[in-house]
């Protein structure tokens, strides 16, 4: 048997509005390598095709701390640990498992360049996503805050314990009925190794000669260019796996939750009336929130 994370329809639709709107670009990763052989549709000989998506398997572990005493409830806080961030994670049950449109055929239509195997694979982890609890519905409605980091990795024969390459600065989010809203920004700040931050690449928009986002993101800032990160996340959860995990040193009881997840994301650097609509419609997500508690 199991449940989801809900939030109301009328909050993730605000959300979604919103999302769609701002989403819509297209990207391609080039790794630097031919891995796919010849295609009529990769942007250059070692990328993929152009990509409007990416999709994802990963695992996360959350603590919600009981304020009250009085069971979960609005306002107990909670803190997620995801993906390659949670101690002992593998990286066959945290990837990055394909990209949309998907590879199809043979010669390959819509190329991933190799992508999967031996030859280069993608993840990530997510450390201290902190949240509150907004409403219980068939299970916690979280709202996230932001402050938290998503890293990705890059696998191949150059850097098989994984290379940083890139950061996602959380900016906020949902859970919902149908799984979690993320939003976020990409960032490079404090990067040891940047040799392939240029590993995604804009479809659409170019600064400098370069569509590459760490060029992008490091010369391209008068005015600031938002990279935008938009994650949908299909959240399962086994009963079994939420309980009672014991009391913190204030003495509150908390709850853990494994919880294993599929989804997608994308890439955007929007038009200035796309962020404006996003920005409005994660408005509209709070007050809607602030609401529900006024008349709960």
């Amino acid at each position: 048997m199991k449940y989801k994370f809900a939030l109301k329809a009328g909050f993730t639709a605000l959300a979604l509005v919103a999302a769609g709107s701002a989403s819509a670009g297209l990207f391609y990763l080039d790794v630097g390598t031919n891995f796919g052989g010849v295609t009529t549709d990769k942007v250059n000989s070692t990328s993929t095709a152009m990509k409007n998506q990416f999709t994802y398997q990963y695992q996360s572990s959350t603590v919600i701390t009981d304020l009250t005493g009085n069971g979960i409830s609005v306002g107990d806080t909670t803190l997620t640990t995801a993906g390659l961030a949670i101690p002992g994670a593998t990286i066959g049950n945290n990837a990055i498992t394909n990209f949309t449109p998907q590879e199809t055929g043979f010669p390959a239509a819509n190329s991933n360049n190799g992508y999967g195997g031996t030859n280069w694979l993608l993840s990530f982890g997510i450390s201290n996503l902190n949240g509150v609890v907004t409403g219980i519905g068939t299970g916690p409605e979280i709202a996230y805050s932001a402050g938290a980091v998503l890293s990705m990795y890059l696998y191949n024969a150059a850097n098989p314990t994984g290379l940083n390459f890139m950061n996602i600065d959380i900016t906020g989010g949902a859970s919902g009925t149908g799984g979690t809203l993320l939003y976020g920004l990409a960032d490079f700040t404090g990067l040891t190794n940047t040799s392939m931050s240029n590993l995604i690449h804009s479809g659409t928009y170019t600064c400098d000669g370069s569509s590459g986002f760490f060029d992008i993101w490091s010369n391209c800032n008068t005015p600031p260019v938002a990279i935008n990160f938009i994650g949908d996340f299909n959240t399962n959860v086994a009963i079994s796996q939420f309980g009672f995990v014991g009391v913190n040193g204030q003495n509150q009881p908390t709850f853990g939750v494994s919880t294993n997840h599929d989804g997608s994301a994308t890439f955007d650097i929007p038009e200035p009336g796309s962020l404006a609509l996003l920005g409005l419609g994660l408005a509209g997500l709070g007050m809607a929130q602030r609401r529900r508690k006024q008349v709960k």
